[in-house]
């Protein structure tokens, strides 16, 4: 993984696509990041790097952009308002009731409700203000349904903390953890993904690797028996990326082949069939020119996936679950195969709880489908059926939460 551009779940190539994304060269600031009240007067300043914002539903202080001198703010947004921890950032991951940021001195932040510890900092207290966890990262992935998470340091070795009902943290037992802990010895780790009770992870060598829950076959090994340590796949090399539904999981190969194994009950590998697969099957429909692919669990039973592909001349296609029109597209009956998605220059999308949201490589944001606490931040809670662009500032990655969705801007630019 190259240490910058950061390289995104999803991408054969990381941000090297990503025209948003720089070498940092300064880190000086004229004032704090944070949320700036109706009427307050901000100033636009050149820097390079990436500032955080947020919408959705503030439950838990998940969202971390209270205004200047409040605590614990709670308050649902309806427009993308950059946090109040100062920096300039490289990763996000929005997990259930939570939210990480990695900046560029590789420094990795949390906050949010922290009910099992999937904070990682020897506690279950919410944290009402970010607080750094001690170490030096470069991937970090919070599940977006439950309340676990697992992170890769910069040297390589992989960590895990929060709950742990189902063996998820790959420490061999099923003991919460509410403080980091190392997964074994090696330190060859690449990039890692979480699903619902299971994650995947990827090696520098392109193996891929897998625990957890193993229900509708998402670990990618055969047998359906699940598994409490990182097991290996049939995927020995090859392998760029992986990104995981809720019980499904994708891998996008350095040849920018797909391959999906898991549910596939509303046609989320895009193979015409709804039959699912207990080991990784190549899903020849989808041809060799991938760049970017995402596997998300939109809402609802937990069997719904979507799937978005993003071709290597920025089209995007999806296949699955459509309801809600998250797809935006009008006919909200689910694709065995994949369909074309209005738009061009397509960057990343991805979508949770039948909300979407995709980056163009313009820096535009733009989405569809349900919006209940406001996070498509477009100024309200109303459903989208078609993609509509959010605000005029510019965008390098996005992700979402069941409630809440946070994003990184397009370098170049802070409000203070």
């Amino acid at each position: 993984m190259p240490v910058w551009p950061f390289k995104k779940s999803g991408y054969v190539n990381g941000y090297t696509n990503n025209p948003h994304w720089q070498e940092p060269e300064f880190t000086d600031r004229h004032s704090p990041c944070g949320y700036w009240p109706v009427g307050t007067t901000s100033t636009q300043t050149l820097l390079t790097g990436g500032m955080v914002s947020a919408s959705g539903h503030g439950g838990g202080s998940r969202m971390g952009n209270s205004p200047p001198g409040t605590v614990g703010d709670d308050l649902n947004r309806v427009y993308f308002d950059e946090i109040t921890r100062d920096g300039l950032y490289k990763k996000i991951a929005a997990g259930s009731d939570v939210s990480f940021v990695i900046d560029t001195d590789d420094n990795m932040w949390g906050i949010g409700l922290n009910s099992e510890g999937e904070l990682g900092i020897g506690d279950n207290l919410q944290k009402e203000e970010w607080v750094q966890i001690p170490g030096s990262w470069k991937d970090v992935s919070s599940s977006r349904h439950y309340s676990w998470t697992v992170a890769i340091k910069t040297d390589g070795t992989m960590w895990s903390a929060g709950e742990n009902s189902k063996g998820q943290l790959a420490q061999g037992d099923s003991v919460d953890r509410n403080v980091f802990t190392q997964i074994g010895s090696q330190t060859d780790w690449n990039q890692v993904e979480t699903g619902s009770f299971y994650f995947a992870a990827v090696k520098d060598n392109g193996s891929v690797h897998s625990c957890g829950d193993n229900q509708q076959g998402c670990l990618g090994i055969s047998g359906g028996a699940s598994y409490d340590v990182m097991t290996a796949t049939s995927k020995s090399s090859g392998i760029a990326s992986v990104s995981c539904g809720y019980q499904y999981t994708g891998l996008l190969g350095t040849d920018g082949k797909v391959f999906m194994a898991g549910a596939n009950t509303r046609g989320q590998y895009g193979d015409g069939t709804q039959v699912s697969q207990t080991e990784f099957k190549e899903i020849t429909e989808a041809g060799t020119d991938n760049v970017f692919l995402s596997c998300n669990q939109p809402g609802g039973t937990v069997w719904m996936g979507t799937t978005f592909l993003i071709k290597s001349n920025g089209t995007m296609y999806a296949a699955g679950n459509n309801e809600f029109n998250l797809m935006g597209i009008p006919d909200t009956s689910f694709k065995v195969n994949y369909s074309l998605i209005p738009g061009e220059d397509w960057l990343e999308c991805v979508c949770q709880n039948y909300t979407t949201v995709g980056v163009k490589s313009s820096g535009e944001a733009w989405g569809v489908g349900q919006n209940d606490s406001g996070n498509l931040g477009l100024g309200d809670e109303l459903p989208r059926t078609d993609f509509e662009k959010i605000g005029s500032d510019l965008w390098a990655h996005v992700e979402i939460a069941q409630l809440h969705t946070i994003m990184i801007s397009s370098p170049g630019y802070a409000w203070g």
